[in-house]
């Protein structure tokens, strides 16, 4: 899609302009220093936000009691060419009062109704503007928005904003402001008057904010701060009130300030000055200040951050969560593909799959803040929870279902639902899926904590299992039975008493020994049930075991630290126990296993154990939708048993890698597992432990995706970490340098020793890599590629210029060596025909490169665009970043490349940055320059190499995901080497041969897929 010209930008500006600020009654009003108040007396303002709210009880007391029932109406316009392809667009949204409600409330939904009918009278005109635009210039699309954003709504006040957006050039678009603030009970518009005691006060605190706002954009954007001082945005800001250019909205913690864009610069502005911030009580009412909700709710523009105060302790925050949208070239269009949330430093997107609108919402309670989101996809709807935590965004929990549609609501000849707005963190009306092939939904209400949990009316505090240590060492008491998962016999017995002490013994012998169970709370965030716990047992040197190697300690006594899961599954009662500590115990390695397995058949090592008993009492668990964190206890060939668990989240790091990551325990959330079963669609290959799955008892941990019709529509693993601890992801680390030392997460690390040039020039991201540009002169620099996943520098290293890479992913890099352009393999991408390349840019998704080069003699600089050459190594690449990460994610992202009946993937010669990962099985030649690898897809996959017909190196027993490398010659025709996989699968044993020759085709490839 094309950008109109600039005169049309402009004088759509000037329109956008014109729709900014107040609406009709705020224009006229001639006594009004604001542009979107009304003329009405500020000595009402008292009287206003008191009165009888009696009329507004209900019969059962609700937190909400008083607060207006609110709906929220979208509508599309669009005009189609004879091509019919639309070359109009017009969306706008606003808010309405519920009409029970508004019968009774006659001013305020009067009021409501009129900034509806500015809204779509300034839609009107420009749409009247735009068609007689249209038929001068017939290959444009002319686009605009006026969406309403809700900023509060409780039993005292109501306040939102309408942004307009227009399309415009370079890399924004033109935006503008209408806000409106009014009193529940009496309607009437609040003036900003009312609010502010001492207006010169309140300019002078704003106009400081809107300075270093403006500053920080334009320096980034632009290189230089703005010009304006602090007085004469002050002067600035009061020009505004007086006319056109600034909206602002009575929010929950103080009053926000939107600029519309070429306000103070090509971009939007919005600044929020807090009740919190008048430390002397000068400068707002007492009424205002004083009436700070402690719990509330709001929308977000997207044209600036949301600023809020997340703990209520003074200090300001900043939030920004919005739609996205993708390019379709097929359709030249832009389409909705999900949405991001920007919160302090941390920034996440989260793709949908076709889309419609996001409701996206701030909720902020108990001094704790969360995103909620709500969208309507092809054949359902999802319901997800973002908890703010410390800077970080959190995953909490996703349901089936979706706001809920208002057409009670609508007005006659309104084609699309309206929506139940939510004003607060419970009685959120929403439909929710029921499942099955209908898509049948039904009405309901859903709370949502400020730790993410989502929760069906009366669900709140349904959690059906221990609340407390006590209640714990209730439901452990008794006998408990432990169970080999890979002979499902039974070995062992553990009588357990209400106090936490057990007695243990083996299956068919007489001799015991005693412990304990004492709760230990390692992890952060248990509270009142305990996950973790010291063992302690005694008497063990009066007991017999296998011939195994470990040394029985004298004394008969041992100790280590566990994490325990419970659960009841399939009329079963089931104890997970696990060992969390950094040693081996002989507890652990011994004392819990099976003493008939010691010659491998089930780990002695594992340090896990299960136990298991007849359930006293059948207790049913809700089948659950949506996305859900889940520990699975049982699994046939057709489903499996799955137990909701909720995380305990914490900042963690790796001691060796010095990675940070977000660190995980759970805990349950529902005390019984449901069985769901596997839908079509998924393909267990695609999963890093997945064989667990083929085992009666899995003792797996993963997030499951619950679609419409009950069943599971994906599996994602949880990675492990280590002591116990589950892996969700990393945080950012710490970085910084000086000449060329280069500290990570507190650790320094000296590259002069590496002839790194002469000083660190820049650090950049991708992912699992921080790349150091160091530089050596005018036209070379020198990558070092830093390893988060190691803690140490590769050993390869990258010489040239303008390295670049797509989004995250740095196997997709390239970079210049004077007029030449390579990627991480070496291989040769193309040239210019130049002295030097100065820059390279990827374009249409890395299709083509975007090149500026020196010629004449460095005296001139042209550009040129360049197809890139079909890269056919996503595999290789996708296998390196898992052997990295070693996460089941990575796992999953390489496997989705391999055909159904491959048995290896076959590389020769990766990435330079990946080599140093793979240990050398066999030097075949000393002289050979070519690294090859074989890649096993198959468990029990039998590895030779042959030259001449005979064996040359020893055999290669691997498991799927594992591989193993030589160094040899890779012939371009005739193979020197024939390497032979061997695999056996439901007892047919099958060999795959690969002749070792250089893979042929158009462009440069390192490795394929070998089938049968």
């Amino acid at each position: 899609m094309r950008s109109k010209p600039l005169s049309l930008l402009l004088m759509s500006t000037i329109v956008c302009c014109l729709f900014s600020g107040c609406g009709k009654k705020g224009n006229d009003a001639a006594t009004a220093p604001e542009n979107n108040g009304t003329t009405e007396a500020a000595q009402n303002s008292t009287s206003d936000s008191a009165g009888d709210k009696s009329a507004e009880k209900s019969e059962s007391a609700s937190p909400y009691d008083g607060v207006p029932p609110l709906v929220l109406h979208k509508t599309s316009k669009y005009e189609w060419n004879e091509d019919n392809k639309p070359y109009l667009k017009h969306y706008y949204s606003y808010l309405s009062l519920g009409k029970e409600y508004a019968a009774s409330h006659s001013e305020l939904a009067k009021n409501i109704n009129d900034a509806r009918d500015d809204i779509e009278a300034h839609e009107y005109d420009y749409y009247t503007l735009s068609m007689e635009e249209a038929k001068e210039y017939d290959d444009l699309t002319f686009e605009c928005s006026w969406y309403t954003y809700l900023r509060r709504a409780d039993s005292k006040y109501i306040s939102f904003v309408n942004e307009c957006e227009n399309a415009g050039t370079f890399d924004f678009n033109v935006l503008s402001y209408i806000a409106h603030s009014y009193y529940v009970d009496s309607g009437k518009e609040i003036k900003l008057t009312d609010i502010v005691a001492d207006e010169d006060a309140f300019y002078d605190l704003l106009a400081e904010k809107v300075k270093k706002n403006v500053d920080e954009t334009l320096t980034d954007y632009m290189g230089e701060p703005s010009n304006l001082d602090k007085e004469g945005i002050k002067k600035s800001i009061k020009t505004c009130m007086q006319g056109t250019g600034c909206a602002w909205t009575l929010d929950p913690q103080g009053v926000t300030f939107w600029f519309d864009s070429n306000v103070f610069s090509p971009f939007s502005t919005s600044n929020t000055v807090f009740f919190s911030e008048d430390k002397d009580g000068k400068i707002f009412k007492e009424e205002f200040a004083k009436d700070i909700p402690d719990e509330w709710i709001m929308m977000m523009p997207g044209g600036d951050n949301t600023h809020f105060d997340e703990d209520d302790d003074g200090e300001e925050n900043t939030v920004l969560s919005s739609e996205i949208t993708e390019y379709d070239p097929d359709f030249d269009d832009y389409y909705v593909s999900g949405f991001m949330i920007s919160y302090e430093d941390d920034y996440k997107k989260y793709k949908g799959e076709e889309a419609s609108s996001y409701f996206i919402f701030l909720m902020h309670k108990d001094h704790k803040n969360l995103i909620l989101e709500s969208h309507y996809e092809y054949d359902y709807a999802l319901i997800s929870a973002y908890p703010l935590v410390n800077g970080k965004i959190k995953q909490g929990d996703t349901m089936l279902a979706g706001l809920e549609y208002a057409w009670d609501e609508a007005d006659e000849d309104e084609d699309a639902a309206p929506f139940y707005m939510p004003v607060g963190t419970e009685d959120i009306r929403v439909l929710i899926d029921e499942g099955g092939e209908e898509h049948d939904v039904k009405a309901d209400t859903i709370s949502v904590s400020m730790d993410g949990e989502l929760y069906k009316k009366g669900e709140e505090n349904a959690f059906d299992g221990p609340k407390s240590e006590e209640d714990l060492f209730t439901f452990m008491e008794g006998e408990w039975s432990l169970v080999n998962p890979v002979t499902l016999k039974d070995y062992g017995h553990m009588e357990i008493k209400n106090d936490g002490s057990f007695t243990y013994g083996y299956t068919g012998s007489d001799e015991t020994c005693t412990g304990e169970f004492t709760p230990d709370h390692q992890c952060p965030g248990e509270k009142n049930v305990p996950l973790s716990f010291s063992v302690n047992v005694s008497g063990i040197d009066k007991m017999t075991f296998a011939d195994n190697g470990y040394y029985v300690p004298d004394d008969g006594k041992d100790t280590s630290n566990v994490k325990l899961y419970y659960g009841s599954c399939d009329k079963e009662d089931f104890i997970y126990m696990e060992e969390t500590g950094n040693g081996d115990s002989f507890m652990g390695s011994v004392l819990f296993q099976d003493q008939s397995s010691v010659d491998g058949s089930f780990s002695l090592s594992s340090n896990s154990y299960l136990m298991h008993r007849k359930s006293s009492e059948t207790i049913e668990a809700s089948a659950n939708t949506g996305s859900f964190y889940a520990w699975v206890w049982k699994a046939d060939d057709k489903g499996l048993w799955a137990q909701e668990m909720k995380p305990l989240t914490w900042d963690g790091e790796n001691e060796y890698t010095l990675n940070r990551f977000t660190a995980a325990a759970f805990e349950p959330k529902q005390m019984s597992a449901e069985y769901y079963k596997y839908s079509d669609g998924i393909d267990k290959k695609l999963l890093l432990n997945g064989q667990r799955l083929e085992m009666e008892y899995p003792r797996y941990m993963c997030k499951l995706s619950i679609g419409s019709d009950g069943s599971i529509k994906d599996i994602e693993e949880v990675d492990s970490a280590f002591y116990g601890m589950y892996d969700l992801g990393d945080l950012d680390p710490e970085i910084s340098y000086d000449g060329l030392k280069f500290n990570y997460n507190g650790t320094t690390f000296d590259l002069e020793g590496k002839g790194a040039g002469n000083a660190i020039l820049d650090v950049y991201h991708a992912y699992g890599k921080e790349i150091v540009e160091c530089h050596v002169n005018p036209h070379t620099s020198l990558y070092y590629i830093f390893d988060k996943f190691r803690g140490e520098f590769c050993e390869e290293l990258i010489d040239g210029t303008n390295l670049i890479w797509l989004d995250d992913d740095f196997t997709t890099a390239i970079y210049a060596q004077k007029n030449e352009v390579r990627d991480l393999c070496g291989d040769f991408m193309f040239a210019v025909d130049g002295e030097e390349i100065s820059d390279l840019e990827f374009t249409d998704g890395g299709k083509r490169v975007k090149c500026s080069y020196y010629v004449n003699g460095y005296s001139d600089v042209e550009e040129e665009t360049f197809e890139m050459p079909e890269r056919r190594d996503a595999a290789m690449n996708a296998y390196c970043n898992y052997v990295d990460s070693g996460r089941a994610g990575d796992y999953r992202k390489f496997m989705e490349y391999a055909p159904e009946d491959a048995v290896f993937l076959a590389v020769t010669d990766p990435q330079a940055w990946a080599r140093d990962l793979f240990f050398l099985s066999d030097m075949l030649e000393e002289t050979a320059v070519n690294y090859v690898m074989v890649v096993s897809l198959h468990d029990n996959s039998v590895v030779d190499v042959y030259k001449d017909g005979e064996t040359c190196t020893a055999t290669e027993y691997l498991d799927k995901g594992k591989s193993s490398m030589y160094k040899m010659t890779v012939s371009e025709t005739m193979p020197l080497y024939t390497i032979k996989v061997t695999t056996d699968e439901d007892g047919k044993e099958t060999t795959t041969e690969w002749p070792v020759t250089e893979f042929s085709g158009e462009t440069y490839q390192h490795c394929s897929f070998i089938s049968k």
